[in-house]
């Protein structure tokens, strides 16, 4: 499931868009430090019970029950399977860096 599709399903029909562009906007940067290998699991965790916090507390408001020890075991299984943006577009530039001097390598320039 995508970040977005969560918050979606989470907060989706409350009438807190702010809330919501927010919310995803933290759990992409969360995503982004975990897969670059600048947050270790326990604080990966600790991040996670504190943002599961203000979850519960915005779905409440909205009229939903979402326990925080469901909200810290969707989440955490929710940032460990996003493959985040920068990482594609890493493999993407260094397909076409690899591309590239194929191509020069064999003096077929922009053929490829």
């Amino acid at each position: 499931m995508r970040i977005v599709d969560y918050v979606n399903k989470i907060l989706g029909g409350c009438g807190i868009e702010d809330r919501k562009i927010e919310l995803q906007g933290i759990l992409h940067q969360i995503s982004e430090e975990y897969h670059a290998g600048n947050l270790t699991d326990e604080e990966l965790t600790r991040l996670i019970v504190e943002i599961c916090k203000s979850i519960t507390v915005l779905a409440r408001q909205c009229g939903r029950n979402y326990p925080q020890d469901k909200c810290v075991e969707d989440v955490t299984n929710l940032i460990k399977s996003q493959v985040p943006d920068s990482i594609l577009r890493s493999v993407s530039k260094m397909l076409s860096q690899i591309r590239s001097k194929k191509a020069k390598s064999t003096g077929l320039g922009g053929l490829l």
